[in-house]
């Protein structure tokens, strides 16, 4: 695999990694501190890939700089979110306020659930859909009971599988925040 060279050039490492054989009798390749084994790039290539997908925003253009294709910067961005929530410990965190809302993707109506944590800047967890059966799912797995009775604040915005969601799944809430335009509702449950 090229990576981009710190002078603009691409750059290609060539060596023969040394086997061994287990006491079952099967080889494998002893690991490198520079790759992961399953890829074809270097963990420098893919830090560069990752900082160019913050920057852009947009995964085929850093493919076209990078000179990859999109399948492989895809591949990147997601091993790079899986390691990422592999190192996050939510359940042991103590969360008192809560972000729900949802995030378009493609043409037409199609919308995820977006869980954030508005405190610290971060998104918790994101489903697949929209729905009240979705949300409840979303709640539930993302969070433990604890961490649900615990909840001092919700902020969601006014679509009602998210508000009957949170009334069924959230208990002891002291603040419910609807969020429409550019002014709130709170009701004090």
């Amino acid at each position: 695999m090229a990576a981009p060279g710190l002078d603009g050039y691409k750059t290609y490492l060539y060596c023969c990694v040394p086997r061994v054989k287990n006491s079952l009798g099967n080889v494998s390749s002893i690991p490198v501190p520079w790759a992961n084994d399953e890829e074809r790039h270097t963990h420098e290539f893919e830090n560069y890939a990752i900082k160019l997908l913050q920057a852009t925003h947009n995964q085929t253009k850093a493919g076209e700089l990078l000179d990859v294709s999109y399948e492989k910067i895809n591949r990147v961005m997601s091993n790079s979110v899986e390691r990422g929530l592999a190192r996050r410990e939510l359940s042991s965190e103590k969360i008192i306020s809560i972000n729900i809302d949802e995030k378009s993707y493609k043409k037409g109506h199609n919308y995820i659930t977006v869980i954030s944590q508005q405190t610290r800047n971060r998104v918790l967890e994101v489903g697949k859909e929209r729905t009240l059966e979705a949300t409840e799912s979303l709640l539930n797995t993302t969070f433990t009971e604890e961490q649900l009775s615990s909840l001092k604040a919700v902020c969601v915005d006014m679509w009602d599988p998210f508000i009957s969601a949170i009334k069924k799944s959230v208990h002891k809430l002291k603040l419910f925040t609807i969020n429409f335009t550019s002014s709130s509702i709170l009701i004090k449950g």
